[in-house]
This record gives C-alpha cells, structure tokens and sequence, in this order.
C-alpha cells in the first residue's frame, strides 16, 4: 500500500518549480473541476514542462502562480503584451490574469486511466479548437457534459 502525504501548496510547488526550471517534465495530480469535461480533477495527471516562446499563445495550458496559496492550470484565452488571461475550459466567463513570470510550466500532456493525450494530439486539438468560448454556448456544452454517462 502506497503511503499518502499531504504538504502545503508553497512547499509542494516550490519542489514543482525547481524540478522545471532544471529542465525535467513532471508529472502531477490533478485537482478541481475547472478545467472539465478535457481534465478531470482527482483522476487525471498533468505532463509539465518547462514554458517557452512557443508556450504563449492561444489555446496552450499554463500553469500560473496567482498568489502563494493559488496555482492554476488553464488555458490561455489572450495575450496583451506581458499580460495573459487564463479561463479553465469548465469557466462560463470568469478569467484570471497573470504576467509571464507566474507562470511555472506548460502543460504538454494530460495522462487518462494511463493513456497519454499530448499537446498537438487530435484529442487535444478537439478540446482546444472546438470546445466553445460564448459563455452561453459553454453552459450548453458542460450541461450536455453533465448528462452524459462518465467512463472516466
């Protein structure tokens, strides 16, 4: 039996932080609903990696600091300069703001039941491409989300 341990969120993404900044991926668990139905909290991974130039635009999955005790893996919605507007996928309209600097790794895969679904996978693409951004066409799709029975 595999032992649990419970560490507070600036100790646990200070180690997070220092492992990307050598360079390595990472792999976490998830946690949270805002980012549903493509990650699922309590049941999903996340392959990190370090940001790069490439890392900033629309439609990528950053995990930001936004405050000590708040960390965020959402999807980038606008850029503006310095300035990035994240909205996780299960957000009808609230977005958080965060310069590059809060941002601690790119989120380059997500791990489902041991299946790999990478950045650039037509899965992936699905979620980036066609899930909705009007705030009303997405409290559709979460509702018909919702209804469906999970396999998750």
């Amino acid at each position: 039996m595999m032992k649990r341990i419970c560490v507070s969120n600036p100790l646990f993404f200070g180690i997070v932080k220092e492992e990307i900044a050598t360079g390595r991926a990472i792999r976490i668990k998830t946690k949270g609903v805002s980012m549903r139905p493509f990650i699922v909290g309590g049941k999903d991974e996340l392959i990190l990696r370090q940001a790069d130039d490439h890392s900033f635009h629309r439609g990528a999955i950053l995990l930001a600091e936004l405050g000590e005790q708040r960390q965020v893996a959402h999807r980038v919605c606008r850029i503006e300069g310095e300035e990035i507007t994240l909205r996780g996928d299960g957000s009808l309209q609230l977005t958080e703001v965060c310069g590059r600097g809060d941002v601690i790794a790119e989120v380059v895969a997500v791990v489902r039941k041991g299946k790999m679904v990478e950045k650039g996978s037509s899965c992936w693409n699905r979620y980036r491409y066609l899930w909705p951004s009007s705030p009303f066409m997405r409290k559709v799709a979460l509702k018909i989300y919702s209804l469906l029975p999970h396999r998750l």
